[in-house]
């Protein structure tokens, strides 16, 4: 692409083994951006990067696990020396467990809550340096529909959403005065990822969207830019 309207930016993506989060990682590779691709499995990261490298695209691995607080301050260590900003994170990874409303704390539940909640705060707190340094730094979180109330089996996950949200949008309003990071919420109807197959095999996987479309549409919104705390559909 002549003159890709993210050349020079670093962005950091996580979940990008997969579905949305690889999907989105490609995407903004392909609009110019250098992608920081982190997720547990480095065998499937190494695919994702061989895909944005055969695109003319530019990436780098990172496998961690995201709820290990060691682990992301060895990555914001990393891409500091390295590079001098952060200037777009995707948080994409999430886990999903059905769990019924009266269901004792099991180590499922648990890792779930690390996942969605824990880990995204303990992501902003590391990279929060780096994302200050960015001449406009953009976060985006993913998140459930409003018109989506909690349905059987479902009320764990989505109270870890919505834990999420409140810690996105509280960092969004610390940093509206510095004007340095602008938050976004962007709120997915179903996706068709394997994740989706596995939580709903019974799912005509025809009619939900793909990974590739949401993806598109995250880094079109980047590219445009919002406003500070925007919460909406894609």
């Amino acid at each position: 692409m002549k003159n890709p309207p993210l050349a020079d930016q670093i962005a950091l993506v996580t979940g990008a083994s997969r579905g949305i989060g690889a999907a989105t990682a490609k995407a903004l590779a392909a609009a110019g951006a250098h992608v920081v691709l982190v997720a547990r499995t480095a065998t499937d990261l190494d695919k994702v990067e061989e895909q944005i490298y055969e695109k003319g695209g530019s990436a780098t691995i990172a496998p961690m696990d995201i709820t290990n607080s060691g682990s992301c301050h060895h990555l914001v260590a990393a891409i500091s020396g390295r590079w001098k900003a952060l200037d777009i994170m995707v948080m994409a990874a999430a886990r999903y467990e059905a769990q019924p409303s009266i269901v004792t704390i099991s180590p499922a539940l648990q890792q779930m809550m690390a996942v969605n909640v824990l880990a995204q705060q303990n992501l902003l707190s590391c990279f929060d340096p780096l994302l200050q340094k960015s001449h406009l730094a953009h976060v985006v979180g993913l998140t459930l529909p409003k018109s989506k109330a909690p349905f059987p089996y479902n009320g764990s996950y989505y109270a870890s959403k919505m834990a999420m949200e409140a810690i996105l949008l509280a960092y969004g309003a610390e940093n509206a005065e510095r004007d340095t990071v602008k938050v976004a919420l962007a709120e997915l109807e179903a996706v068709a990822t394997e994740g989706r197959k596995r939580a709903f095999p019974d799912e005509n996987k025809d009619l939900l969207r793909s990974p590739a479309e949401v993806a598109e549409a995250i880094v079109a919104m980047i590219i445009q830019d919002y406003a500070n705390g925007w919460q909406g559909k894609l």
